[in-house]
């Protein structure tokens, strides 16, 4: 069975402005800050932080976020969904 990362479609991952950013170098405040900056102006920002948020990527920078921002961001997404599905459905 292969991995589900291997199957989803990463081509934007081209266009992204940290292309040529080193994945695998440890993450400090000055790569960090410059990463954060190149967000501010990538094409594929917020497909970039859904593909993060939709695998629960706790570490790096994605869609210019942190890990603990992200994960502010998925306690607020869930409260939202929970709240929409008590409200009733308007017809």
């Amino acid at each position: 069975m292969q991995e589900e990362w291997l199957t989803v479609d990463t081509a934007w991952l081209e266009q992204a402005a940290c292309l040529d950013m080193p994945v695998d170098a440890p993450l400090n405040e000055g790569m960090q800050g410059e990463l954060l900056d190149r967000c501010r102006r990538c094409p594929v920002r917020e497909t970039c932080l859904e593909y993060a948020l939709s695998r629960k990527l706790q570490w790096g920078v994605f869609g210019g976020t942190t890990g603990n921002q992200r994960r502010t961001l998925s306690v607020e997404r869930v409260r939202a969904i929970s709240a929409a599905m008590t409200e009733p459905l308007e017809v």
